[in-house]
């Protein structure tokens, strides 16, 4: 254990994906002393593409991203503030392989790299002494190191340990059955009967894929208006699924299906569970409490969360880490406990007044107030761009009507306030640079 007497101004980030790095830029650019631990071999989090192969657990594999994935927001969202995507990529809706690129390009930019311990996996992290004790395994050595902090900040990411939707019989039913986490290539289902259960954006796109060699592929879904415009013909949308069978299942119109593949697209339950018992916070159905304004704990504010939130992106984790270090070095006073307790109580009163699940208490779409100008006047400090959250909406709209040709969309960000559509250019016309 290093001494007691160090520099108040030790950051420790947990996870070295886009929210990591957002932590160490910022963090740096202030004169903190940064470490980044990561557990995998390389940076990029979710954008690393890995095979599960060999994996023992689904918990195993750190990746969700799958061979033919494509974005399903554009490039002009998916950005950090200042440091935009090359200017030769033309197309919006882009490979998860020049996501990678971009996230190592940020990271070569701003000298991030000698400050993040790859292969670095956080075991144990708990208050002592006024401080942050963090225990982390090299696993390359094997070796267990400890060291101290002042701040915390867990960037350790959500699609990691999938969600499984109970439904009644699952362990009858006989054929393959799988989460979207483990899902990499549309040709393994050749031939193949599947149910995909989800119609969010990982079910409708791993739809679209398997339809192409399938025998047929069963849309299920609970959403009063899904986007099913123009699906392909062996697509057949159906309600929630109401049981299973040992060979298939019977939906909620009482109709029955048989299946030789399910596939649940039913997200992720979000964990920490290198937090101890004392840190200040308990995870309950993603459901991380109490936080004040999603982002920073309360009982112990030296500690913050970024990436929580659904349609989370690059331009909001920035904004994250910017408000968690107005108050970390002490430009800003928060609230007292109290006042921050209550106003986070009263917000998830009235989110279950309205009806809405526990599980998505962090989801942006539903919080009563414009979350990232909320966090941006609180502390002080530069919000997101209005065109960026402009794009964002314009974008799960087209999403929401036009699913088959939404990401033929190109976009571009005239200023901070506008953006415009090319509308009249095909991604591939894009993708060739003629915009």
């Amino acid at each position: 254990m290093i001494s007691s007497n160090i520099k108040p101004n030790r950051v420790c980030v947990v996870g070295g994906g886009p929210a990591g790095l957002a932590a160490v830029r910022h963090s740096l650019a202030q004169g903190f002393e940064v470490i980044c631990y990561e557990k995998s071999q390389s940076i990029g989090g979710q954008w690393v593409y890995t095979e599960p192969t060999g994996a023992k657990y689904e918990t195993d594999i750190h990746s969700s991203i799958y061979e033919d994935l494509r974005t399903n927001s554009p490039k002009e969202m998916m950005a950090y503030p200042d440091f935009g995507y090359p200017k030769n990529i033309k197309q919006s809706f882009i490979s998860h392989h020049e996501v990678l690129k971009y996230h190592q390009a940020y990271a070569k930019r701003f000298e991030l790299t000698p400050h993040i311990k790859l292969e670095h996996e956080v075991i144990r992290i708990r208050p002592y002494n006024g401080l942050w004790e963090v225990y982390v395994l090299n696993k390359r050595s094997n070796q267990l190191l400890v060291q101290e902090f002042n701040f915390i900040f867990v960037c350790n990411g959500f699609a990691v340990t999938p969600h499984y939707a109970p439904i009644k019989d699952w362990e009858k039913y006989q054929g393959k059955l799988m989460h979207s986490h483990m899902y990499r290539r549309a040709r393994d289902f050749k031939d193949e009967t599947v149910l995909i259960i989800g119609a969010g954006p990982s079910g409708m796109d791993l739809a679209h894929h398997i339809c192409k060699y399938a025998k047929s592929v069963y849309l299920s879904h609970n959403v009063t208006q899904p986007p099913f415009s123009n699906l392909k013909p062996n697509i057949v949308p159906k309600p929630a699924v109401k049981y299973f069978t040992p060979s298939g299942a019977c939906f909620l119109d009482d109709s029955t299906h048989n299946f030789s593949v399910v596939i649940y697209c039913t997200g992720f339950s979000y964990t920490a569970p290198f937090l101890s018992t004392d840190c200040g916070v308990f995870i309950d159905e993603n459901v991380v409490y109490p936080l004040y304004k999603h982002c920073i704990n309360i009982n112990q504010p030296t500690m913050a969360f970024v990436g929580l939130k659904f349609l989370v992106f690059p331009a909001l984790m920035d904004l994250e880490v910017r408000f968690a270090l107005e108050y970390f070095s002490k430009r800003k006073t928060l609230p007292s406990r109290d006042e921050m307790l209550q106003e986070t109580d009263e917000e998830l009163a009235e989110r279950k007044a309205n009806g809405l699940q526990k599980r998505l208490t962090h989801e942006i779409n539903g919080l009563k107030y414009d979350y990232y100008e909320n966090l941006a006047n609180t502390a002080g400090i530069t919000p997101i761009k209005p065109a960026v959250i402009k794009v964002m909406r314009e974008s799960v709209h087209k999403f929401q009507i036009a699913f088959d040709t939404y990401r033929e969309t190109v976009y571009e960000i005239l200023d901070d306030e506008t953006f415009i559509i090319h509308s009249n250019v095909s991604a591939k016309e894009a993708k060739n640079g003629k915009v």
